[in-house]
């Protein structure tokens, strides 16, 4: 075997070596997606069971989530929790539209 021989020879196994690498690489990636779509769908599924835990237990949660919230009675402490409240839902919205338009989550899928 001549000297080109044996540089063709490594050439070559730095070929088949990229092309595992990559394919490594591939399969990392689609794994790690993977895992960061079952991490935000556990995460919002903790968030929605709290919230039905509290409303569960907490009478006192309870009674706000079922008072009439356009009611002109409200106290201004009512009005402030509502506020809090629909902000806390506007933010899991927006959470899950951000990860759709990033390809985490489908469209048509629960999560």
């Amino acid at each position: 075997m001549s000297f080109q021989d044996f540089g063709s020879l490594g050439e070559f196994i730095a070929a088949i070596a990229t092309l595992i690498t990559l394919i490594y690489l591939s399969a990392q990636i689609r794994q790690t997606n993977m895992i960061t779509r079952a991490q935000f769908g556990h995460g919002l599924t903790h968030r929605l069971y709290d919230r039905f835990f509290n409303t569960a237990k907490d009478k006192k949660f309870s009674e706000f989530i079922a008072k009439d919230w356009a009611a002109e009675d409200l106290e201004d402490t009512e009005k402030s929790r509502v506020t809090w409240f629909t902000i806390m839902l506007l933010v899991d919205i927006f959470d899950v539209y951000d990860k759709v338009k990033q390809g985490l989550l489908r469209k048509n899928t629960s999560i």
